[in-house]
C-alpha cells in the first residue's frame, strides 16, 4: 500500500534539494517486490498530492481559446459540415486540373515525352 506524506515531509524534501515541486507531485515509495507477481522484479509506487491552491490559481489565471474560424452561417447554424464539404471538392478539383495541365505540359515535351504510355 503507499505511503502518505505529510506536508512537512513533502516541505522537508524540497528544503533538501530535490528540485521544486509543483502542485502535482508523486512521492515514491520503497522499490519492493510484488507479493502476487514473482515474474515482476519491482514495482513503483507513488502517491499523489496536489496542492490545490497553487491548482486553483493556475485555474484563475486560464485564458480562452481565441476563436480562429467560425462556422455559423448567417441563420446562426452550423456550417461547419458543408464548409470541410466544400473545401474537399475545391482541392479535389484544384488537383485534377494541376494534373490535367502537367500531363499536357509533359506531352508537349520531347524531353519528357518519354514518360508517359
Amino acid at each position: 500500500m503507499p505511503r502518505l506524506f505529510t506536508k512537512d515531509e513533502m516541505q522537508d524534501d524540497e528544503d533538501e534539494g530535490e528540485g521544486s515541486i509543483s502542485p502535482y507531485v508523486t512521492k515514491p515509495e520503497s522499490r519492493k517486490q510484488h507479493s502476487s507477481s514473482p515474474s515482476c522484479n519491482s514495482l513503483f509506487h507513488a502517491e499523489i498530492v496536489v496542492d490545490a491552491a497553487k491548482v486553483s490559481a493556475e485555474t484563475k489565471a486560464y485564458q480562452p481559446i481565441p476563436i480562429i474560424a467560425d462556422f455559423t452561417n448567417e441563420n446562426g447554424s452550423d456550417s461547419l459540415r458543408e464548409t470541410i464539404e466544400a473545401n474537399y471538392k475545391r482541392v479535389k478539383r484544384e488537383v485534377l486540373s494541376l494534373v490535367e495541365s502537367e500531363t499536357a505540359r509533359i506531352k508537349a515535351d520531347c524531353a519528357l515525352c518519354h514518360l508517359i504510355k
